[in-house]
């Protein structure tokens, strides 16, 4: 059994953390539970759907789970091992017999299993709830009747203000470059709509001149799922943009400076973090 139990970050963060371990969970058939994910649980409708994988769903419940373990850690790592625990190991999973075993590690730093990640478990696993689905869902078939491309816009303001100081923190005017550079690309031909999804209140006047829109009142949850559904995604690197492309299969392109030029040949699916399916691998 292989107990998770960092709490990394924010939702896509923890989601990037987690996908390895449940694809190798799946790959050797063994037990895994993730102790952090209850302040995002009641985004998900299918967290219980697998046996072998436990979302703890309640704070208390995870905290035990952190009493224990800590108690567990002020036994001798010699009697640890003989009873079949192992708490501290930077050694990769995959090389662990976790059968009769518990192991218990930090999944975000922790060296991730070289396994390809299980898209159709993942997807299902992480489904949001049809509360939210349903909402984008409704806005997409409308705005598909008007248009032949929808662009997924993610514009990462607050903590990206501080963040490597600042270089991912785009003006407006940076963003609808790009969104210029896109209809370059596309040509005339194609009636192309935008998703502006933020962290932050838009000024859409300064998007007058495009065919922009959001989904009103959006949540988290539905902000992610809605560049999901998108054909292209674009936006500055972040793990948000990220898993909206590996969960909807959808290209993505990342602004890493704001003077680079877009071609449509350079968008790419997010296979596994930091890795797109042309092979580029992201690095700050």
């Amino acid at each position: 059994m292989l107990i998770l139990q960092d709490k990394y970050g924010q939702l896509c963060n923890r989601l990037w953390a987690f996908a390895p371990f449940i694809s190798e969970a799946f790959e050797n058939n063994h037990k895994l539970i993730i102790l952090h994910f209850y302040d995002y649980y009641q985004y998900f409708e299918n967290l219980k759907i697998y046996d072998n994988i436990t979302f703890i769903e309640n704070k208390k419940i995870s905290n035990i789970y952190k009493i224990l373990i800590r108690l567990l850690d002020r036994i001798p790592t010699r009697i640890l091992s003989y009873l079949g625990i192992i708490l501290k190991t930077e050694i990769c999973v995959t090389k662990i017999k976790l059968e009769n075993r518990l192991v218990v590690i930090n999944g975000w730093k922790h060296r991730k299993p070289p396994n390809q990640l299980k898209i159709a478990q993942i997807q299902k696993i992480f489904r949001p709830k049809s509360i939210y689905t349903k909402k984008v869902d409704e806005v997409f078939i409308s705005k598909r009747k008007s248009f032949d491309l929808i662009i997924g816009v993610h514009i990462r303001r607050g903590d990206y203000k501080e963040f490597k100081n600042g270089i991912y923190y785009y003006s407006d005017s940076i963003i609808i470059n790009f969104l210029n550079q896109i209809k370059n690309e596309f040509g005339q031909k194609k009636k192309i709509a935008f998703l502006l999804c933020s962290d932050e209140k838009i000024n859409l006047e300064m998007y007058r001149d495009f065919s922009v829109f959001q989904i009103n009142n959006a949540s988290l949850i539905e902000d992610l799922y809605g560049l999901s559904k998108c054909d292209y995604i674009i936006g500055p690197p972040s793990t948000f943009s990220m898993w909206a492309s590996f969960y909807g299969q959808k290209p993505l392109f990342f602004i890493k400076m704001p003077n680079m030029l877009l071609k449509i040949k350079d968008f790419s699916v997010i296979i596994s973090q930091n890795k797109f399916e042309n092979g580029n691998i992201f690095s700050h």
